[in-house]
């Protein structure tokens, strides 16, 4: 495989279809690789543009059937996700692909294909500015709108952790620099000019978190529908960020009011157990850490939570998670 995927990734409002738009309309190189959505099409949409549209039911198939690399639910009702099959075809063979997405989607993608994401982070700057454009684009309730503003907060934590960064004041000017970054990296790419796969996917931490009970927090990707896949929770380390930092920020985002106090004891934590795995193009290193820690009721927009008992817990986990809380319980 030798194409590239442009990944466009920001909060709702920020313009990233617009600026992909404007980036095709001058690249002859190029191609949109809309992904798959589960919400109804809006005025001037087309299948294909900016999504597929699926039922509800037809999209929890394709998940069922491990057809998408990535998928949320966001917003509480709706699932996103970007298909298989197409991407790989496309770099199979050497075409040059865009789309937009999620931050956590796009963890997700760059972790899958490491050598072949470009990865553009979308600033729209004020709040107040991307309340007007969230206004201009849909008759939403001001609790629709309230929703993807938290969901805006949470997003914004990433804005420096991806490739590129480009603060969309001017839609001309950032079009502009987009195509460059554009240009820039099918070049590099063209003539073989290699960089260390980001760092985005090189190091993971998992915090243990054990309750005053001693139960153990599983996590699990949310879903209306019924699934298993129960874990320990974790997260990746992104670039210009510390393993312990990338940790305060994983606990943030399954709990904001996570205290001052809490921030503290995380940066004096070090890590229970260290694993390291060469995968095809690069090392995979591992951190545990052991937390006890009182969580209020969590409500999350992305996970699921569970406390379960030291003697059940083993039961949900894969043999590597068990091989750690055997040194950990």
């Amino acid at each position: 495989m030798n194409g590239l995927f442009f990944l466009i990734i920001g909060p709702t409002g920020v313009g990233k279809n617009t600026l992909i738009n404007k980036v095709l309309e001058k690249s002859d190189n190029l191609k949109f690789l809309p992904s798959y959505t589960s919400r109804p099409m809006r005025q001037g949409e087309s299948e294909g543009n900016p999504y597929y549209f699926l039922e509800k039911q037809d999209f929890e198939n394709k998940i069922k059937e491990h057809q998408l690399i990535e998928w949320k639910y966001v917003h509480g009702n709706n699932y996103y996700g970007m298909g298989k099959d197409k991407l790989e075809q496309f770099l199979e063979q050497s075409k040059n692909v865009i789309t937009d997405v999620e931050v956590l989607g796009a963890v997700d993608i760059i972790d899958q294909f490491p050598n072949h994401c470009v990865s553009i982070f979308i600033d729209a700057g004020s709040t107040d500015e991307l309340v007007n454009r969230i206004k201009i684009r849909g008759s939403w309730t001001e609790e629709e709108i309230k929703k993807r503003l938290e969901r805006t907060d949470f997003e914004m934590q990433y804005k420096y952790h991806f490739d590129y960064y480009i603060y969309n004041k001017d839609i001309e000017a950032s079009s502009q620099d987009l195509c460059n970054i554009i240009q820039f990296e099918i070049s590099r790419n063209q003539y073989r000019i290699q960089q260390p796969p980001s760092s985005i996917l090189h190091y993971i931490v998992k915090p243990l978190i054990f309750n005053s009970s001693h139960q153990i927090m599983l996590t699990k990707q949310k879903c209306p529908f019924p699934t298993s896949d129960w874990k320990i929770l974790g997260g990746h380390v992104l670039k210009n960020e510390s393993p312990k930092d990338a940790l305060l920020r994983i606990l943030h985002l399954i709990c904001p009011p996570v205290s001052q106090e809490s921030k503290d004891l995380i940066y004096t934590l070090t890590p229970i157990a260290e694993q390291k795995h060469f995968l095809e193009t690069h090392y995979h290193y591992e951190m545990v850490f052991k937390l006890s820690m009182d969580f209020p009721p969590i409500q999350s927009e992305n996970f699921d939570f569970t406390w379960v008992s030291t003697a059940e817990v083993k039961k949900y986990l894969d043999e590597e998670d068990v091989q750690i809380l055997d040194g950990s319980i």
